[in-house]
């Protein structure tokens, strides 16, 4: 219910003239179970099409297409599929992407660059190591240099700093 509150609070921003932006990494990722049917996840990137789609469908104060804000944790199972999302030019045409970037990643990449990239699931937050095509593992600097390589690709993914409020 929640997404479909979200779907309709963009439809009404966005043919008011506004902008929305929403942060993904509450959903499940891709291959995680989903319990009351033991079906796997559609993943974030579905529910950001259905997004981008809304923005692309409703006049922005009945003048221009709208336009949002796509957020996603590091550390998020679907984060690969987040960061090379743009390489295809024919989706998200609507959405800004921007990686949430934590402190403790870059405190990592700074001390030990070469060690390996977990992710963590949300349900049951088992960690992941991140693999790549060819069954290696990312590691911190191996991510870091895949997001810079597409944000100057395809100008896409953004950065946005998080930082922890320790209190």
């Amino acid at each position: 219910d929640a997404i479909n509150d979200s779907n309709t609070i963009t439809s009404n921003v966005t043919k008011m003239g506004g902008g929305c932006g929403y942060d993904w990494s509450v959903l499940r990722g891709a291959n995680e179970i989903v319990k009351s049917n033991g079906k796997s996840s559609g993943g974030v990137m579905s529910f950001i099409g259905i997004f981008d789609a809304i923005l692309d469908g409703v006049m922005q104060g009945g003048a221009r297409r709208g336009a949002g804000m796509s957020q996603l944790n590091v550390n998020h199972p679907d984060i690969l599929k987040f960061i090379t999302a743009k390489k295809d030019l024919s989706k998200y045409t609507r959405s800004n992407f921007s990686v949430r970037m934590y402190d403790d990643f870059y405190e990592t990449l700074l001390s030990n660059p070469n060690e390996i990239f977990y992710t963590e699931n949300i349900t049951d937050k088992q960690l992941n190591p991140l693999v790549k095509d060819d069954g290696s593992f990312y590691t911190y600097q191996d991510l870091w240099n895949l997001i810079i390589d597409m944000a100057w690709l395809m100008a896409e993914p953004g950065i946005f700093n998080k930082t922890i409020d320790m209190k």
